[in-house]
């Protein structure tokens, strides 16, 4: 089993060897900064890295610890020098004393502390490490509602104020590493401290910690919580006679109207749903809602008032602005909503309310919105002007009609109206009739070969008309009533080079003969077939290719050569290919292809080394080294074996030579400027691999 003083020892040693403190070699403990504070407010930040309490029963201290004089042994600390920042203190740190008042930390390295004082290990943030002496002030198991209440004021430690549950609170522990480092009655484990973190700390193991004298002197209290269904309310607990306080918090309750926090959210008297209620006056009666105001229900709303255009109801009858209401306008029936109303149609509002909109009358149809006293006449059927006549003769959207004496449809364009539709003789809209006394004769009429101008153009049997014959169309003319001949073409004897026949065609010249195709024809009639091709369908052709293999084509429909296939049965190298090979250690073998395409086999390995690459030998080395084998399989030189390194030992350096046995690093006096190992190799328990 361990002993504590181990414990520390292992944690200083573990420490120094992570680079957290600087290590203690040769002349003594190093000495604070000196300068200006290293911190806003002139005090430095401390860190304790290991407490160390030279007179608490169950620790030990190691030879890496100073020894510590008796306290009371040093008349030098009999006055502490008062500060105010840590710049005034030769030790560089100011802290609180036991009786309240600022003073000068003093070393405790070669003097003893004052009494009420315990010399600890602390270093700044810059890792210098030093041991002063703390005021011993009780933190452990204090109540707490932030860490920094569980150490000195400027001193970083590992001790969090950690919490035990919402309705106990939250009280300081002490940074452990395992149960060995905490007091009796305590064990170390994880904690979540206050703002949040997980740290091992030393943990009273009745779960429950007490309030001594000083806590209770002290008035230290802590937060507490009370919750239920209906919220969370946060309260304190501190030390008093007897022990700890009870949870002051409220118990959360249903919210009321009170004026009263219930349920602890942070808002008063808020989400109450209290009912309606009533007002009434000589008006009528209105309805309002409970309301809580500072703690008290009230009913809130309208209060009734004489009816007014106003848009609202006034008197809560469930009418607003009815008719007659006092200031109401009149309105007439608008139906078509053209903004004119019929007289006789009226109601006094105070707001237009369909179809009672038009302050102004005139409308003489209340369906059609383009009627009345201010509408334009317009073709369609109605009375828009309201004067009594319809579609009268100029009407919007009128027409030009133009005489029509023979009733063929056109008219003479001197003698037109502007109206609605067709009135006899004004009936049509076509115009340029070239004779108004015969229906037959007028632009729409097709002209005849008649010696008459039937289609009004100014031209008589000018005109010419489609004919045919054997081989096509043409055309004929009329001059004075007669037609004129018709120039269709006449057909000419050529060769069908379908059937290679002559035969009768509608062409203006005989077609030349067509060029051979490849389809087993004689296409020009010339007594051959297919004579100007280079091969004949089907027909195969092969050479060779690649690596000793061959390839095919052959002839398509088209009478010409296709491409060339795949090169099949090819070998897999070029003769004469040469091929190499790693073999052996490090070495090369090769082989070559031969006149069939194929490797030959694999020559000698040639060109090894004298090892295998990763493999070791002591061979020529000392009992601490041994040569590796390099990826050049030749051998390295010696080095040390795999745990068998220089280490720091007192203060000189020294090199395992043989299991648990070490020999020194001569100084540069006996020969070489560098490092010489001694010839003697000696025995030192516990301390090589």
């Amino acid at each position: 089993m361990k002993h504590k003083g181990e414990g520390v020892a292992a944690a200083w040693i573990a420490a120094t060897a992570a680079g957290i403190l600087p290590a203690a070699c040769g002349g003594g403990a190093s000495s604070l900064p000196g300068g200006e504070d290293s911190r806003e407010g002139g005090q430095p930040t401390w860190e304790v890295v290991q407490p160390r309490f030279p007179s608490d029963p169950g620790w030990e201290t190691t030879g890496d610890l100073p020894e510590v004089p008796e306290a009371g042994g040093d008349p030098g600390h009999a006055g502490l020098l008062p500060c105010e920042k840590g710049s005034d203190c030769p030790t560089g740190l100011c802290v609180e004393g036991p009786d309240g008042a600022r003073v000068c930390a003093p070393d405790c390295l070669d003097t003893p502390c004052p009494e009420g004082w315990s010399c600890q290990q602390v270093a700044n943030v810059r890792g210098d490490a030093v041991f002063l002496c703390l005021p011993e002030v009780r933190y452990l198991c204090r109540p707490c509602t932030a860490s920094d209440g569980c150490r000195p004021e400027g001193v970083v430690t590992t001790d969090y104020c950690n919490l035990f549950g919402p309705e106990v609170g939250a009280f300081c522990g002490r940074g452990c590493s395992g149960d060995e480092s905490c007091p009796d009655g305590f064990s170390c484990r994880d904690a979540i401290s206050v703002e949040g973190g997980t740290h091992p700390q030393c943990l009273p193991d009745a779960g429950e910690c007490e309030c001594v004298q000083e806590f209770i002197e002290g008035g230290y209290e802590t937060v507490c919580v009370v919750a239920n269904e209906h919220g969370s309310c946060r309260g304190t607990r501190r030390c008093v006679e007897g022990g700890l306080s009870p949870c002051d918090a409220a118990t959360p309750a249903p919210e009321e109207c009170n004026g009263v926090d219930d349920d602890c959210d942070g808002s008063t008297d808020e989400g109450l749903v209290l009912g309606s209620c009533e007002i009434s006056n000589d008006h009528g009666t209105c309805e309002g809602v409970f309301a809580c105001v500072g703690g008290q229900i009230q009913c809130q709303g309208t209060a009734p008032a004489p009816e007014t255009c106003n848009g609202i109801d006034d008197d809560c009858d469930g009418q607003t602005d009815p008719d007659g209401t006092p200031g109401c306008t009149p309105y007439f029936l608008d139906a078509d909503g053209d903004g004119f109303g019929v007289a006789a149609e009226s109601r006094c509002l105070c707001a237009p309310e369909a179809p009672y909109t038009a302050t102004v009358v005139g409308d003489c149809d209340d369906h059609d919105p383009s009627a009345h006293s201010d509408g334009v006449e317009t073709c369609g059927g109605g009375d828009e002007d309201c004067d009594g006549t319809i579609d009268e003769e100029g009407a919007a959207g009128c027409k030009a009609y133009y005489y029509d004496g023979d009733n063929d449809g056109w008219g003479v364009s001197w003698d037109w109206k502007c109206l609605c539709g067709p009135t006899k003789p004004y009936v049509t809209t076509l115009v340029t009739d070239c004779q108004d006394s015969d229906p037959t004769m007028n632009p729409g009429h097709s002209e005849e070969c008649n010696n008459k101008d039937d289609n009004c153009d100014g031209v008589t049997d000018a005109f010419s008309t489609s004919c045919s014959s054997l081989c096509g169309t043409g055309t004929k003319t009329c001059v004075g009533g007669q037609w004129g001949a018709c120039t269709a073409p006449p057909p000419i004897p050529c060769k069908n080079y379908q059937t290679c026949q002559m035969e009768s065609m509608c062409v203006p010249s005989c077609p030349p003969a067509p060029p051979e195709s490849c389809n087993g024809k004689d296409d020009d009639c010339n007594g051959q077939t297919d004579e100007t091709f280079t091969c004949v369908p089907g027909q195969q052709q092969s050479q060779s290719c690649g690596n000793c293999g061959t390839q095919g084509r052959t002839c398509t429909s088209s009478c010409q050569w296709g491409t060339w296939g795949a090169c099949q049965g090819e070998g897999v190298c070029t003769p004469g290919q040469q091929q190499s090979q790693s073999c052996g250690n490090c070495g090369t073998q090769g082989r070559t292809c031969t006149s069939s395409c194929q490797w030959g086999t694999w020559g000698a390995c040639q060109g090894e080394g004298v090892c295998t690459p990763t493999q070791t030998t002591q061979s020529g080395c000392d009992v601490c080294a041994q040569k590796v084998c390099q990826n050049n399989c030749q051998w390295s030189g010696c080095q040390l074996l795999p745990g068998k390194t220089c280490e720091w030992k007192n203060g000189t350096n020294w090199e395992c030579c043989a299991w648990h046995k070490w020999h020194f690093c001569l100084p540069p006096s006996y020969g070489d400027a560098g490092c010489k190992w001694s010839p003697d190799c000696v025995w030192v328990d516990n301390a090589c691999y």
